[in-house]
C-alpha cells in the first residue's frame, strides 16, 4: 500500500494492483463458465427439437427402389436401434424397398425385403441405392433343332449379348417353356416317335429382364422301329450247267420294307442250320454254289437295327 499527499493535512490511500497470474486465473473461469454455459444451452435446444436433426437424414429412397447394403447390417423389427435383431445382412445383400421412411433415435429407417427372404428395418445411412437394368438381352438367333432318334432332339443357338450379362436361356415346346439352361444347347429327351415338335428360346439377365423368342423351327422324330417281317415262299431250285459250277437258286418275297437285309441260312437235314450268307435290302433271291451231291435245306430271314425277323419257310432239294 502506498500514499500520497493531494491537500496538505490529508493523507489518501489506494489498493495494491492485482498480479498478471490473478488476472489470467480470472479469466480462465470465465470462459470455462461461458463454455458450460453454451453446452447447457445446446442441450436445451437439442431436447426441444421434435427431430434431432444431429443424426436425421434426407430421405433417398422411395417404395420399390432397389438397394444394397453397404457394411454388415443388424436389420430389426422396428424402425428403432430397441428393435428386435430379425437377420444380420452382410455388406452387399440386395434387396427391395418396401416401406417407410420412419425417423427415431435421429435416422431415417427403411423396411427392406432381402433378396434371401429376410425383412426388417434398416437405417438409410447403410443402404446404398442399385441402379435397375431394365435392358433385355438380344434374341437368340440362329436356332436348329435336329431329331438324332426315336424319343430325341438336339437344340443349338448362338450365343445372345447383353449390357450386363446374359444369365441363361428359357427353352419352349410348343409354346410352353420346358427348361432353363446355361448353354447355348438343350437335348429334348422322351419324345414320342414319328411326331413333329415346334421350339424356341429366350435369353434372360440377372436383373430378370427378358428377350423375346427366337424364331421358332420344327423337328420330326425319328420313325419308330421294329423288327422286320418274315419273308415268305421261299424255294429252292437246282440248276445245272455245263459251262461252270452247278447252283441252287433261291427266291423269296419280301414283305418288309424295313430291313437292312436277309440271312441265308443252308442245312442238310432240316433241322440244324448255318448262315451262308448275308444280302442287303430289298433283295429277293440267292444263288448257291459250289455245293457237292446230296439234299439241302434253306431258310431266310429279314434283319434290321431292332432285331431279326421269324424264318420263312423251309424249301429243299437235291444236288445230283
Amino acid at each position: 500500500m502506498f500514499c500520497a499527499n493531494f491537500l496538505p493535512g490529508a493523507t489518501v490511500y489506494a489498493a495494491a494492483t492485482p498480479s498478471v497470474d490473478a488476472q489470467t486465473a480470472s479469466l480462465i473461469l470465465q470462459i470455462q463458465s461461458l463454455q458450460d454455459l453454451i453446452t447447457q444451452l445446446k442441450l436445451q435446444l437439442e431436447r426441444q427439437s421434435a427431430t434431432p436433426v444431429a443424426h436425421a437424414s434426407t430421405p433417398m429412397f422411395k417404395i420399390g427402389d432397389r438397394v444394397q447394403t453397404a457394411v454388415n447390417l443388424n436389420v430389426r423389427s422396428t424402425p428403432n436401434k430397441e428393435g428386435i435383431i430379425v437377420c444380420k445382412e452382410p455388406a452387399g445383400s440386395l434387396g427391395t424397398i418396401a416401406g417407410g421412411p420412419q425417423i427415431s433415435g435421429g435416422y431415417a429407417w427403411w423396411n427392406v425385403n432381402y433378396d434371401n427372404s429376410c425383412s426388417g428395418w434398416s437405417i438409410q445411412k447403410y443402404l446404398i441405392k442399385v441402379k435397375i437394368d431394365a435392358t433385355p438381352p438380344s434374341i437368340p438367333a440362329g436356332l436348329t433343332a435336329t431329331p438324332v432318334s426315336q424319343s430325341q432332339i438336339n437344340l443349338f443357338w448362338m450365343a445372345s449379348t447383353d449390357n450386363v450379362g446374359v444369365s441363361g436361356y428359357k427353352v419352349f415346346r410348343g409354346g410352353v417353356q420346358i427348361a432353363t439352361t446355361v448353354s447355348t444347347s438343350y437335348q429334348d429327351t422322351g419324345l414320342a416317335a414319328s411326331t413333329t415338335y415346334i421350339y424356341a428360346v429366350s435369353a434372360f439377365d440377372a436383373a430378370g429382364n427378358n428377350s423375346a423368342q427366337s424364331a421358332s423351327v420344327a423337328a420330326t422324330t425319328q420313325l419308330m422301329l421294329t423288327a422286320p417281317t418274315a419273308p415268305s415262299n421261299l424255294t429252292a431250285s437246282f440248276l445245272n450247267s455245263t459251262s461252270g459250277p452247278s447252283s441252287v437258286l433261291l427266291m423269296w418275297r419280301d414283305n418288309s420294307s424295313n430291313e437292312n437285309g436277309f440271312g441265308v441260312e443252308r442245312g442238310v437235314d432240316g433241322v440244324n442250320f448255318s448262315q451262308t450268307t448275308t444280302t442287303g435290302p430289298n433283295v429277293y433271291w440267292y444263288s448257291d454254289t459250289g455245293l457237292a451231291s446230296g439234299n439241302y435245306f434253306y431258310r431266310v430271314q429279314a434283319f434290321n437295327g431292332v432285331g431279326n425277323s421269324p424264318y420263312s419257310n423251309v424249301a429243299t432239294t437235291t444236288v445230283p
